[in-house]
């Protein structure tokens, strides 16, 4: 445990390649996770430097690693903050390269921060500016080397962009890998990617997040899979119980021709029956 004068980080060694951490607030409660995502909106100095010497506890304690939260969503902000850290040693030996953000980076070299969309659309990334001669090529290094005023620009921006992305409803993942784009990048994800802490894999979906999950896939439904029912079927049609007895459609067959069988002869089949057979 770390005292400080108005936070304090408690770590608790779950292996020797796992850490969790949570904060306390002056009074001895839990720092909730609408309290941390407030107080990075904020910048509050205060807060950021114990979270950074937790961060960097991290680093004393496994060099570099993954850093995983749990899933949030609007209705659970109130849930208490924490997070797990996981030894990685690819993250040490990684080399740094940004190249694949520098499209983002160029756009405005006067931003200290920049956030924007995955290829695939379902995460948002944030990423720091790069500096010359400051590696960033992992949360460890970034939270040692950036510079103070960049370091508050950054958490700020994971702040609001999280909020933003909980108005949506559903549950979100924030975390950091790095293993594909060898630079820092926090991820806000719709659902958990490359989570190494089991843990936060599993969760209860809230009433309202079943709900939307049911209509983005009625969606998708509508979108891709009947295309034909676009201008005619609605949401709300595929939401009523199918009717089977509404759709059933009356065929109608011509009866098969039945063959003229004179006693005793062998039957004889009209050429023309046959054809409608």
């Amino acid at each position: 445990m770390a005292e400080s004068k108005f936070f304090t980080y408690v770590n608790t060694p779950i292996d020797n390649d796992t850490i969790k951490y949570h904060f306390l607030n002056a009074n001895g409660n839990k720092v909730s996770y609408a309290e941390f995502i407030n107080l990075l909106h904020l910048g509050d100095e205060n807060f950021l430097d114990t979270f950074k010497i937790a961060l960097n506890d991290a680093t004393n304690e496994l060099s570099a690693y993954f850093w995983e939260c749990p899933p949030v969503s609007k209705e659970s902000t109130n849930k208490p903050f924490e997070f797990v850290v996981t030894k990685s040693k690819q993250l040490s030996y990684i080399k740094q390269d940004y190249s694949s953000f520098k499209e983002k980076i160029i756009e405005d070299l006067n931003k200290d921060v920049f956030s924007f969309s995955n290829l695939g659309k379902d995460a948002t990334l944030i990423i720091p500016k790069p500096c010359h001669d400051l590696d960033y090529k992992n949360l460890s290094n970034f939270t040692i080397n950036a510079p103070k005023e960049q370091q508050i620009k950054f958490w700020q921006e994971v702040a609001n962009k999280l909020t933003e992305n909980l108005e949506f409803g559903t549950s979100k993942w924030l975390s950091t890998n790095g293993l594909g784009v060898h630079y820092l990048h926090v991820r806000i994800d719709d659902k958990p990617k490359n989570y190494s802490w089991q843990e936060y894999l599993l969760f209860k979906q809230s009433r309202s997040e079943k709900i939307f999950w049911k209509m983005s896939n009625l969606k998708l439904i509508k979108e891709k899979i009947f295309p034909f029912y676009k201008k005619n079927l609605s949401i709300n049609s595929l939401l009523q119980p199918f009717n089977y007895n509404r759709q059933k459609t009356v065929l109608n067959v011509e009866p098969k021709a039945e063959p003229n069988v004179e006693p005793n002869v062998e039957p004889k089949i009209d050429l023309k029956a046959r054809a409608k057979l």
